[in-house]
């Protein structure tokens, strides 16, 4: 709804002298509330000051825009293309449409659903209150027999893997073993053990020089011990030599078990930072002497106490057939840290583990470490 139309009429002077020779006086279009056009005339504002003109115009105005609530377009169609034309006559269509007792009505309906609003209540339950659950008087087959098939699957299941348990364990070699080796160390049976000399740090960075000495390995009653020491408490080597000024030449001395150059040989100089190794120790190992393919190795061993001591078991390869460490692989039986805790990997803690890869870099002992 709106008002299409436009201004009609000759020009000519807004009083009634005028109106009364003028036939055609200003008019506009106007939609009614059934959806008729129909014109009604403009309120002509009086040239003179006629009072009894001016009260019956206020009173038409008043009686046209009682119920006046916004003066804006009605439709779409109103906003493009209809002129804008006077105020009184729009506030008379949204009167007609929307007569004051609707908006009364509709505002005191509002107010009193507001008033008898009720108050929010939890639907948590009460103390003592009962949640009722007829479902589970219910019966339903159909939730018997998925109980039925859940339960049955279980029972293939554990005995399908109980089955593939026993199949392994069966499969295992339990043939009789050939001993190869048994050492209660009454003594350092040399048929069975090559000692170590060097002091290259054996892939590890260890600080320790290893000898035949028997301050650092000798037999007893109680088995074998690999005892380390301080070099200035065991050797002619003052602190001061060991620190620059001295050198230490296993090669020349004709008993480096190592290939390696620089295991065999160091000069100390306090410039550079090379020093002598300041602890001695000792390792033995079996190379060319005894060796298994597939076997098992039962070790029983008592693990030192003390900071900085590493105690290691390993097996090494007896060949480098795939080339040197780690191509050819290596089983760490045991290894472990004589630090106390909570020293991270202390003596409360053994590890194994398998070295293995084409390279040192590429080592992929982490993926096996246990």
């Amino acid at each position: 709804m709106g008002i299409f139309g436009g201004l009609k009429g000759k020009s000519g002077t807004n009083s009634p002298r005028n109106n009364s020779l003028n036939p055609n006086p200003l008019v506009e279009n106007v939609r009614k509330a059934d959806g008729s056009i129909v014109q009604e005339k403009i309120p002509q504002i009086p040239e003179e000051n006629d009072d009894d003109s001016l009260k019956s115009l206020r009173d038409n105005q008043n009686e046209k825009s009682h119920s006046v609530v916004s003066d804006y377009p009605i439709t779409p169609t109103d906003t493009l293309f209809a002129p804008k034309t006077s105020s009184f006559s729009r506030s008379a269509i949204i009167a007609d449409l929307y007569p004051q007792s609707q908006y009364e009505d509709e505002y005191e309906s509002s107010e009193k659903s507001l008033r008898s609003r009720r108050k929010w209540k939890s639907s948590r339950l009460t103390p003592g209150e009962v949640y009722e659950k007829p479902w589970l008087n219910e019966k339903v087959h159909r939730r018997s027999w998925e109980v039925w098939i859940f339960w049955a699957g279980v029972l293939l299941g554990c005995a399908i893997g109980g089955w593939l348990i026993w199949k392994s364990w069966s499969n295992v070699t339990n043939s009789q073993y050939c001993m190869i080796m048994d050492d209660d160390f009454t003594g350092i049976n040399e048929d069975y053990w090559n000692y170590e000399i060097q002091r290259g740090g054996f892939g590890t960075g260890t600080f320790e020089w290893t000898t035949t000495d028997p301050e650092n390995i000798y037999t007893d009653d109680q088995g074998l011990h690999i005892v380390p020491t301080l070099t200035i408490d065991t050797t002619n080597i003052t602190e001061a030599q060991m620190l620059s000024g001295a050198t230490l030449n296993l090669t020349k001395m004709g008993i480096c078990t190592s290939e390696v150059p620089s295991d065999c040989v160091i000069k100390s100089n306090s410039t550079s930072g090379a020093i002598i190794n300041p602890v001695r120790s000792a390792r033995i190992n079996t190379k060319g002497k005894k060796k298994i393919t597939y076997g098992k190795v039962e070790v029983v061993a008592k693990l030192p106490r003390g900071d900085w001591l590493w105690p290691a078991i390993w097996m090494m390869p007896e060949d480098d057939v795939y080339g040197v460490w780690p191509n050819s692989g290596e089983i760490d039986i045991m290894e472990s840290r004589g630090n106390a805790p909570p020293f991270p990997g202390g003596r409360d803690q053994v590890g194994s583990t398998l070295h293995w890869g084409p390279n040192s870099d590429n080592d992929g002992y982490w993926r096996v470490r246990i």
